[in-house]
């Protein structure tokens, strides 16, 4: 189970990237709006992380997760088509952080 968790983690991070820098058209939807596609994706990405991480590790990848919000949305300068926002990069960064706290409530103390 631990490593389909850890398969999750990778290609759910690999999915943020592609999402951010492709172009809009190609960007997936749940058909909620532009937020809470964001909010989803990362919250996701950071619970399923945190899971497989080990603990005293978590808040290195909170952090992981608010510096790559931020670095993917700067990569949107050079995506043709696509603009860097604050908001977006705000949205993005608070969600992986709530997964990776909600992953501290969910996973059993080792």
């Amino acid at each position: 189970m631990k490593k389909f968790v850890r398969l999750l983690a990778v290609v759910s991070v690999l999915v943020l990237v592609a999402a951010t820098v492709s172009p809009i058209s190609l960007r997936p939807s749940l058909g909620f709006g532009a937020d809470v596609d964001r909010a989803f994706g990362f919250f996701v990405a950071g619970l399923v992380t945190a899971l497989v991480t080990p603990r005293r590790s978590w808040s290195l990848v909170a952090a992981a997760f608010v510096a790559g919000a931020v670095g993917l949305e700067l990569l949107q300068f050079v995506a043709i088509g696509r603009h860097p926002r604050l908001h977006d990069a705000a949205i993005k960064a608070c969600a992986g952080v709530l997964g990776v706290g909600i992953a501290t409530l969910v996973r059993p103390r080792q």
